[in-house]
Formats: C-alpha cells, sequence, structure tokens
C-alpha cells in the first residue's frame, strides 16, 4: 500500500517534466524520399542508407527520452522525499485507514459468503463429515451427479454433462479459494492482535475448513464417479 502511495507521489511530480519530452517523442515523424523509377538501381542503395539512417537516428531518440526522463526523475527525489517526511503522519494515517477498510470490506463480505446455504459448501449438511466418509462413496456419487444436472442442465440440454461437470469443478473451486482467503485473512489479523477491531465470527472460522474439507471430498466422490464410468 505504501509502494502504492509513493508511486502516485512520483507520477505527480515526474509527470510534469517528462509529458513534453513524451508528446515531442510521439509527434516525431521520420522524413520519407521519393523514389525515381528511372534510376531504380542507384536510388534504392540511397534509400536502404537512408532507412537505416532513420533507424540509427530513432533509436537515439529513444537513448536521449530515456536518459532526460532518468534525469528528470533523478532530481525530483528529493522534493519527493521531503514531501513524504513533511506528510508522514497523514500518509501513515491514510494507509491505515484504507488498508483498514479493505479487511472490513473483506471479513464483511465473506461472512456472507460462508453462511449462505446455498452453495456447494453445504451439500449434504445433514451429514458430519465422518458420516459421509462412512456412507456408500458410489450412492453418494450418483446423488452428486443427480444434484449438479439439477443445478446446471435445462431441459433442452439435459444430456450435456461433460458442460456441468465443468461448472461444478468451477464453481467449487473458487468457493475453496474463497474459504481460503478467509483463513487467511483472519490468521494475520488476529496474529496481529486487532481481532477485535473486525466482525470475527470464530463460529465461521471453524466452518471454514469444515466446509473446505466438504469440498475436498466431493471432489474426491466426481473423480471416484468418473474413473467407474470410465472403467
Amino acid at each position: 500500500m505504501k509502494k502504492l502511495i509513493f508511486s502516485s507521489i512520483f507520477f505527480i511530480f515526474f509527470s510534469t517534466e517528462t509529458d513534453s519530452r513524451l508528446l515531442n517523442f510521439l509527434s516525431y515523424e521520420p522524413k520519407t524520399e521519393t523514389i525515381d523509377n528511372s534510376v531504380h538501381s542507384h536510388t534504392t542503395h540511397h534509400t536502404t542508407q537512408n532507412n537505416y539512417n532513420m533507424g540509427f537516428g530513432f533509436e537515439n531518440k529513444i537513448n536521449a527520452f530515456a536518459q532526460g526522463a532518468s534525469q528528470a526523475a533523478k532530481a525530483k527525489l528529493p522534493l519527493i522525499k521531503d514531501f513524504l517526511i513533511n506528510n508522514k503522519y497523514k500518509i501513515t494515517i491514510g494507509t491505515v485507514v484504507v488498508i483498514y477498510s479493505y479487511l472490513l470490506w473483506q471479513i464483511t463480505s465473506l461472512n456472507k459468503k460462508i453462511a449462505t446455504g446455498t452453495t456447494w459448501s453445504s451439500w449434504k449438511n445433514n451429514l458430519t463429515m465422518k458420516e459421509l466418509y462412512q456412507t456408500c462413496h458410489k450412492k453418494l456419487a450418483e446423488e452428486l451427479i443427480r444434484d449438479i444436472k439439477l443445478k446446471y442442465m435445462d431441459a433442452k440440454n439435459f444430456e450435456n454433462l461433460s458442460a456441468s461437470i465443468f461448472a461444478f469443478s468451477s464453481d467449487i473451486n473458487k468457493e475453496i479459494k474463497t474459504l481460503k482467503r478467509y483463513n487467511f485473512i483472519v490468521t494475520w489479523i488476529k496474529r496481529f492482535l486487532i481481532g477485535f477491531a473486525f466482525p470475527i465470527q470464530h463460529i465461521l472460522c471453524l466452518e471454514a475448513d469444515q466446509k473446505i474439507a466438504r469440498l475436498e471430498f466431493m471432489k474426491s466422490l466426481l473423480s471416484e464417479w468418473m474413473i467407474d464410468r470410465k472403467s
């Protein structure tokens, strides 16, 4: 976040001096020479030489622009340093506010996603993970395929099971990623002892791990079903 703020400040100071150089560079138009068809063999040599010279000049212009930009940046560094020193408290407070707002938004939105009962992580929610493992996997896989068809297939395209399985796999991978992100954010918030400042629901932290395990189990069920289908 500090790098982002520093880059913005650097751009403000730097752009005032480099804009004119950039515009001049972009507005460069190489000169062209007409070729006299009556002396084609003679002028071809000169044209080739001129193209070479123009390319060389273009490269020089790039180098000159880069050197000018580098010098302008070095000239602005002391001003940027002074600006950061004079406004360090404002920048620090602003950075803290931005980070806190982002984390608060993340925690709030993830709380809602985890608590909802319409995601795949809530599949067979009436059974514990232990009960799922003890249930016949073949039967569970058939029920899972049935639920996948009901969610992703329509009446006109009921036989396209492959597309439905692909959509299902994409959705559960997104859910796993979301749950892991929630655990990651909560872990770091607790590590810095600032959990009191966020609406962290500890029951959801436990549920997140359980939901990840349930989704991974469903992926294994689908894999077993596909293997049995091919055999």
